[in-house]
């Protein structure tokens, strides 16, 4: 979630393809699956606009009892981040640890997951959170790493001399956003006509937002950055609802899913994670994402198609300009008539000083 404007449907996408597949598909927990960084960047405001602060607290009951890890096939440990730092020291691991460069946390070196790897009898550790230019990194060449804890690009055929019986390809890191701070990612999934949306198409995005979201900036948009590709069936949908009658409803079909808040907190604090817990929590969750649309279907609305909106639009963009030029010529009316109030006034005074 964060950092795009479809983190709701995308979470849904995710979640309908674990309950389909749970043999095959596995989420994991990432940093910003946390309520209080989500709050900080986009996904609150995102699930506000969308539903309700009910559903946020839903989504987070959801982001808590998601695993931080999976074990794949016994044998490949897919995490968000990487490896923790508690059980070591810099004594133990002199290429190990060092401060990150972001701020948080600390970087590890391959003697940190060659060990770990040892330890637990794994053969790989894949792992994410780092912008990758490749979309992946083959992550560790021993020879070069510094003491600043940077690691070059390392090829799947590079063997690490010095690490034993560790697999040359002990780590990998995946990256797969299109547009991460300005940095472009060359071999990340495209999908038909959908481009990605560019740093400019974002932040007009969020100036669009802003303004109530109106069709003539969409439309803008859509012609100058590639964000939004308009259908007839979209833009034949783009209403007002009365939000005010139906908060009552909403908000009864979102208790469902927050009502396993406390359940959860206390499962977790005597057994840990439960993926039946997990399972259920995200079958209530669409379960109310599905309710709360019966009632936006159902919900009174004006709508009226591309055309109407733009007339209406430009009708009103018009009549602006009428009030504008009307409220000039007021102004330029009360200047011409003190500049002969005034003109008047010194004619008077030069006569008075010729007589």
């Amino acid at each position: 979630v964060d950092r795009g404007s479809c983190s709701v449907e995308i979470c849904a996408i995710v979640l309908a393809y674990q309950s389909l597949f749970p043999d095959a598909v596995h989420v994991n927990r990432g940093n910003h699956e946390d309520e209080f960084m989500n709050s900080v960047h986009s996904f609150r405001q995102e699930v506000l606009v969308k539903y309700d602060a009910d559903m946020f607290d839903a989504f987070n009951a959801l982001f808590n009892a998601l695993p931080l890890a999976h074990v794949v096939n016994r044998s490949i440990f897919v995490v968000h981040g990487g490896l923790s730092d508690a059980p070591l020291t810099l004594a133990q691991v002199p290429l190990g640890l060092a401060t990150s460069r972001r701020g948080a946390g600390v970087v590890f070196g391959p003697d940190v997951c060659a060990a770990f790897l040892r330890l637990n009898q794994l053969k790989m550790v894949v792992r994410s959170h780092e912008v990758i230019r490749e979309g992946f990194m083959w992550t560790f060449d021993v020879d070069e790493v510094t003491a600043d804890g940077r690691v070059p690009e390392v090829p799947p055929s590079h063997v690490p001399l010095d690490m034993g019986d560790v697999p040359e390809n002990m780590l990998l890191t995946l990256f797969s956003c299109s547009n991460y701070c300005h940095d472009s990612n060359r071999t990340s999934v495209g999908y038909g006509d959908y481009a990605p949306v560019t740093y400019a198409g974002r932040g007009f995005l969020t100036f669009s937002g802003i303004l109530g979201g109106l069709l003539i900036l969409s439309l803008v948009q859509s012609i100058f950055f590639g964000a939004l590709e308009l259908t007839d069936n979209e833009s034949r949908v783009k209403y007002i609802i009365d939000k005010s009658r139906w908060d009552c409803q909403r908000r009864e079909a979102a208790a469902k899913l927050i009502q396993t808040q406390f359940r959860l907190k206390k499962q977790q604090q005597q057994h840990g994670t439960n993926p039946r817990l997990v399972e259920a929590l995200t079958l209530h969750l669409f379960e109310c994402m599905e309710h709360m649309h019966k009632f936006v279907r159902g919900e009174p609305r004006n709508v009226r198609t591309f055309e109407e909106e733009m007339d209406a639009h430009i009708g009103g963009l018009l009549r602006d300009m009428d009030d504008m030029q009307r409220q000039e010529d007021a102004v330029l009316a009360r200047i011409q008539d003190k500049i002969r109030r005034l003109n008047a006034a010194c004619d008077c005074i030069l006569s008075s000083q010729a007589s």
